[in-house]
């Protein structure tokens, strides 16, 4: 499977739902870092609160897809070892974090973090909606389409922020 986050829509080709669920682990994985670092450094109550609601939720929807990985694994017979195109891929964040610099100037900036967590927000929805488009299990289905719901709160939650 690959995978295109590059431009405004995010393509994926040669599906592989297993690839794809170790994707999603990865962008929530990426996720609970960001927040993680980000209430570290926001001295603002209400940003701190919502930060703290929405690494609870990333952890949850992590889980998930932890359970869909490891359910998968199972009855495709593959390990879930070593480095995979989802360890690998650039989810927008990560990249970002690399750059110790840059972390400090976004970090630094209440308004410039929390529009950056809107950007993940919104790679995640269209990731899980993509996913869903070829995902044929019906309990898949269903958690997918409330991990999309969930990540539409936290996009709103964020984008009130940047109101106040």
């Amino acid at each position: 499977m690959k995978v295109d986050f590059s431009g405004d829509e995010i393509r994926i080709f040669d599906f592989d739902e297993l690839e794809a669920y170790r994707i999603a682990r990865k962008m929530e994985q990426d996720g609970i870092y960001y927040y993680s670092r980000m209430k570290e450094e926001v001295l603002n109550p209400k940003i701190r609160d919502v930060i703290e609601t929405l690494i609870k939720d990333e952890r949850t929807h992590l889980n998930l897809f932890e359970k869909k990985v490891e359910e998968l694994s199972r009855k495709q017979g593959v390990v879930d070892e070593g480095e995979t195109l989802a360890d690998i891929a650039d989810t927008g964040v990560m990249e970002i974090l690399k750059n110790s610099a840059r972390v400090a100037d976004i970090l630094c900036n209440p308004q410039e973090a929390v529009r950056l967590g809107i950007s993940v927000e919104r790679r995640s929805i269209d990731f899980y909606n993509k996913i869903l488009e070829t995902t044929r299990d019906q309990a898949g289905r269903s958690a997918l389409e409330g991990l999309v719901q969930e990540e539409k709160e936290h996009l709103m939650k964020l984008e009130g922020l940047l109101r106040k």
